[in-house]
């Protein structure tokens, strides 16, 4: 193989390399997120994920609370907050508490930034 055609082909490895890699990032970093497991009680809350993490630059951990720095986040809140508490384990608290809490308590109200009404967050139908 001639040098051209190897700087060629090692120029079209790293094209696909880096459009795989922007790919996944995407995929891990979703631009929103729609929370439809209130949907028995409330209208499905759309979470603007992309815009939390990188306009507000709001850390993963500060949601992903239990991942370990450097581990995959990409679990949802749903793997561990379900739909009612863990009877069986005191530490695990319903979805609705959890998003109630840590988002709109510790960070809306306290901050005094984002929705903190029940029908910004959860709109009613049109």
């Amino acid at each position: 193989m001639t040098k051209g055609k190897l700087v060629i082909l090692l120029a079209l490895v790293c094209g696909l390399l880096a459009i795989t890699t922007i790919s996944f990032a995407e995929q891990k970093n979703p631009e929103t997120i729609v929370i439809e497991h209130v949907k028995d009680k409330r209208a499905a809350v759309t979470f603007e994920h992309k815009k939390h993490n990188t306009e507000r630059k709001i850390e993963c951990a500060e949601c992903h609370h239990k991942t370990e720095k450097g581990k995959d986040v990409t679990e949802g809140c749903f793997k561990c907050h379900g739909k009612t508490d863990d009877e069986k384990d005191a530490k695990k608290v319903k979805l609705e508490k959890a998003f109630h809490k840590n988002c709109r308590d510790e960070c809306h109200k306290t901050k005094k930034k984002g929705p903190v009404k029940c029908d910004e967050c959860h709109p009613k139908a049109k």
